[in-house]
């Protein structure tokens, strides 16, 4: 019973509010279920207790990254400095850059990223996005065939790839 699990654990993080992990399982559940405003919320919550928790910063990050793409950039630099070899973070840093109009910046990162982990889609379609956004339509197009044919199998933002290379093949 996955409300009776959540009710449970929203009970153990009131209760114990110093409980970083608690506080942090709690987040990630909110994430998992789509709750970013209650994700945002704890994830806060996180870095009041810990605030350089590298995990809280870069969902932090993620998170604002369309609503609030200037306070997501402060998460995204705070969380790369502290951890400036993850390339989870440097992802998330390259696509918080390109919604914040650097796109030479996150051009320059996402490439740091597909250096070490050249294959995940994620990553290749952030990529597609920061071509297609530098201008580069016909590398972005190739990325999203390939990563839609096929090679890049099931991933979170599948759909949202779909329709960028809908859009491009359709000349926008």
């Amino acid at each position: 019973d996955q409300m009776a699990a959540l009710e449970l654990q929203e009970q153990w993080a009131a209760e114990h509010p110093d409980d970083i992990t608690a506080q942090q399982a709690l987040a990630d559940v909110y994430t998992q279920q789509g709750q970013v405003k209650n994700a945002i919320t704890q994830y806060q919550k996180v870095l009041e207790i810990q605030k350089h928790n590298v995990v809280a910063l870069n969902a932090l990050a993620w998170h604002l990254r369309d609503e609030q793409p200037a306070k997501a950039l402060e998460y995204a630099v705070r969380a790369s400095i502290l951890a400036p070899k993850s390339t989870a973070v440097m992802d998330t840093l390259a696509v918080v850059m390109l919604k914040n109009g650097d796109v030479k910046g996150a051009k320059r990162n996402i490439e740091k990223v597909l250096a070490k982990m050249p294959k995940k889609p994620d990553f290749l379609y952030h990529h597609a996005m920061i071509d297609a956004a530098a201008g580069d339509k016909a590398s972005a197009i190739k990325t999203l065939q390939a990563l839609l044919g096929g090679e890049g199998g099931d991933f979170p933002e599948k759909a949202e790839a779909q329709q960028l290379l809908d859009q491009l093949q359709a000349g926008g």
